[in-house]
Parts: C-alpha cells; structure tokens; sequence
C-alpha cells in the first residue's frame, strides 16, 4: 500500500467519526491519484475558501441517458446510408463508469461561464450533446468541435490520443489532450461556424470580451516526469486567489505520469492532516505542510449528484476533492480593472476599483507609488492595486496612471504582461 493511499485512509478514519461526513472514497479511492467526493454542506462547519460566486454555476453533466444514446445511434446509422467512411455508434456499457470523454470541453466551459457571472452576463440556454438535457452556459460542444477542427493540423495545441493507446469508450473515436488548446478556443478573437458530424447542427461561436484575452498556464508536469512537486500545492492555493477559478487536468487515478486525464474547475481548497481533521491553512509554515494537508475543491462535470452517490454512465458527485498529488496541470485566466480617481473635496481624490463590467471587486490592497492623493488638479498619480481574482498575469498587483481633474479620472493601467497569442496570431509566425 502507498504512503498516499495511507494517508488518505487516515484522513477517512479521522472524518468517520464526524457527521456529516466530508470526503466520500471512490471507486479507485486507493489509486496513487485518488478523488473523493465532497460534501460541501458538510465542509461549512470547517475553515475552507470557496471563489467567490461558485454557487451561481450549473452543474453541467457529460453523463449519458440511454434515450440520447439511442437519437444519436439512429443519426448515425442514417447518415451512414450515405457515408464512405462509417461512424461508429456509441455504446453504453452497463455496470461500468464510461461516459463521452468531453470532459476537457466541459471544464473548459465552466470556467468560461464563471468568469461569464462575474461580469454579470446571462449564461444561454444549450442543449447538451451527450444526454440531450437541457443547460445553461457555453456549450461544450462548440469549443469541442472547434478543436477537433484545429487537430487536423498536427497542432500541438490541438492534440488527440492516438486510439492505440486509448478512445472514447462511448462515442469510439479518438479524444482530446491538451487543456492549452482548449484555453485557446476561451480566448479565441474571430467567429467560427461548428457542424456536427453527427446531427448535422450548426453551432456558431461569435468573440466576446469575457475572457480578455489572456491565459496563464501556472505549472504543468512533462510526460513521464517524478510526481507533481510540494510546491505546487501553495502555487494552486495562491492562484486560486489572484485569478479566480482555475482550469485543471487531474493525474490519470491508476496510472500517474503518463499523460493528464480528467479535465475540470477547481474552485477552492480546505485543509486536513492526518489525525487532526479540520486545519486551518493558514498555519501552514512551509511547502511541506501545503502538500501534506491542501485538499482542491472541485466542481465537476457530473451533474448535481451528492458525494456519496457511486459514479457511473449517467453521472457522479457535483463536487469532488483532490490534493496536489493528483493535479498534473492548472491554468487561469487574469482579468483586468477598471480604476478611477474621484474627487472629494478639499483638494484631495480616492480610489475606485471594480472589474471591467462595474462590478464591485475586493480590494486587498493599494499602493501608492508616485504622486499624491493629497495634491492639485493636473498633478499625475501612479497607483497599485490588489483585489482578490483580478491579479496580473505575472502574479503581481496591477498598476495604473492617473491624472487628476474636478471630474473623476479614468486609471490607464501600466500592463507588465502583453496578451496571450490567439490561435490566428500563433500559427501565422
């Protein structure tokens, strides 16, 4: 037995004498990157940290139900009427846990649709390919299409799973890898136009400003590389706090290093150590502790299950935990502000911030490092600011310029960091 596998034992035992219960084993609960599913009712007795608005999500759901299965079968076996080429129709196993390998698109979409609320826009109703349901946000299987499009280029950005080594065990047709492609269709700056394959809908994907154009890809491990380093844990912890929600691929349960598996959101974190339960993590004095005690929290795409529900082909726990162990890959996208220098009144001005929809922000910290809010109408003011989610891209808090006047003054921010390249602008160096 592996020295995780006992720990997380010890972690169960500790948490069995507790009611509610918080973590619930799984099925390869004592893999070497095992997940468990969580409770977050049960976690609010205890010190955790959620990003703001987590709750506002919906629980989207790559499950089956065997009436889609069947539309999608009688599809694809009328338009193999007309194909040389046949697809294959998708197959249900039962007693087993296989479902659409999309979870890199639903994860990706979830992502998109948070930062989508806190800049106060309407998530859309969608029909979701997989189990024909209904649900709101952006529809993974736009961006989905969109990447299968762009694999046909040998884009390392855009990579498939050779069937070889493994393929979607319902649909049967090779599968998505990289979350880097995926962040690149969230950013993506030109319209595009999906057809399915299958159904023949047309799915239309027209640029917004949600994403800013922006992703950090904060640490990722290389095929075959020792297990994911202590410090990692910290890493992920501060991440989650500068940029907001965060894009992971999680470690394959049984068989670690190879390459990443399950793609999702992680949305916040709680502490435990072994035969103490409950920690705050602030008492975490090195990178050591944060690796031995950090637990992820994570919104899954599994629909609205609790965590004690066994995780099969039509769904599984919303949410679910993991430690750093277990994460191969974490990426966010920073968002900006907007700043403004008001009067008050007797020659001096304060500070304003909110995100770049005049949503309030919270503010952490302000610096300032030239000029004065005690001055004169013409004098000119450099300011820093930190607010929790909307760091910059290097991490650091972000600086603006102003210059003051009777009316309010717009900040014209000082950026360290240029925009991420989009697709276009990649491939054509």
């Amino acid at each position: 037995m592996t020295l995780a596998v006992l720990i997380a034992a010890a972690f169960l035992a500790t948490l069995s004498h507790s009611a509610p219960r918080v973590l619930h084993p799984e099925r390869h609960d004592d893999a070497p990157a095992p997940r468990f599913g969580l409770d977050l009712e049960a976690l609010a007795g205890m010190e955790h940290v959620l990003i703001k608005g987590y709750e506002q999500l919906f629980h989207k759901n790559q499950g089956l139900t065997l009436e889609r299965l069947e539309e999608i079968n009688e599809a694809i076996r009328s338009g193999n009427a007309n194909r040389r080429h046949k697809m294959p129709e998708w197959v249900y196993t039962p007693g087993s846990d296989y479902v659409p390998y999309t979870c890199l698109s639903f994860g990706a979409s979830t992502v998109y649709d948070w930062w989508a609320l806190q800049l106060g826009r309407e998530l859309p109703l969608y029909r979701n390919a997989n189990n024909g349901r209904e649900e709101r946000g952006l529809n993974p299987r736009l961006i989905e299409l969109e990447y299968f499009r762009r694999a046909q280029r040998q884009d390392p950005y855009y990579l498939l799973v050779p069937r070889l080594f493994t393929m979607d065990p319902v649909r049967r047709i090779s599968v998505p890898i990289q979350p880097r492609g995926f962040a690149e269709l969230l950013i993506e700056d030109r319209p595009y136009v999906a057809v399915d394959p299958v159904t023949g809908e047309k799915l239309a994907f027209h640029p917004d400003d949600v994403m800013e154009g922006r992703y950090v890809q904060l640490f990722t491990n290389r095929f075959l590389e020792g297990k994911t380093s202590q410090d990692k844990a910290e890493l992920l912890v501060r991440g989650l706090e500068k940029w907001g929600i965060a894009y992971v691929q999680l470690e394959d349960q049984k068989n670690p290093r190879l390459t990443g598996s399950h793609t999702t959101a992680a949305i916040g974190y709680f502490c435990l150590k072994p035969g103490q339960g409950p920690f705050d993590c602030s008492r975490n004095r090195d990178e050591s502790e944060w690796a031995e005690s950090a637990y992820f929290i994570i919104h899954d795409s599994f629909g609205d299950f609790p965590a004690d529900r066994p995780h099969d082909s039509f769904g599984g726990p919303a949410y679910r935990a993991v430690r750093i162990g277990s994460v191969d890959q974490a990426l966010f996208f920073p968002h900006g502000l907007n700043a403004i220098a008001r009067p008050s009144g007797n020659g001096s001005w304060t500070l304003h911030f909110t995100n770049r929809a005049g949503k309030a922000v919270e503010v952490l910290d302000v610096a300032i490092e030239a000029g004065s809010l005690e001055g004169a109408i013409g004098d000119e003011i450099i300011a820093s600011v930190a607010a929790r989610h909307y760091f910059e891209p290097d991490g650091g808090p972000r600086r603006f310029k102003f210059l003051l006047s009777e009316l309010d003054s717009p900040g014209q921010e000082i950026p360290r960091t240029p925009r991420s390249p989009t697709y276009r602008r990649r491939v054509s160096r």
